[in-house]
């Protein structure tokens, strides 16, 4: 009986780990390992593991997400300036809230 339960519990914490979705609007403020930093707005959609989207310093400003992936509790992506070509690649904690 000790096993059944132990493999349903396992079960349901994959189910729920698979049900995070980042898909949304988010907002928040960034600093850069140089100490620099901003406000930062993105719009996310998850599909599995990949994140597409839009990312940048406001919502009026936004810049297509490129290579985006989830991977655990952790969201990694990438986005382009079109003004100066530079590419920002950003990694972000994310824990899923749970009822």
């Amino acid at each position: 009986m000790r096993i059944c339960l132990c493999a349903l519990l396992a079960v349901l914490v994959a189910l729920s780990a698979a049900a995070a979705d980042v898909s949304g609007k988010w907002s928040g403020s960034y600093t850069f390992e140089s100490g620099d930093g901003g406000a930062c707005f993105m719009v996310l959609k998850q599909n599995g593991a990949d994140i597409s989207g839009t990312a940048g310093p406001g919502e009026d400003q936004q810049w297509a997400i490129q290579n985006g992936k989830i991977e655990g509790s952790k969201v990694t992506l990438e986005v382009k300036s079109p003004d100066d070509g530079t590419v920002y690649k950003l990694e972000l904690p994310f824990w899923p809230l749970t009822p």
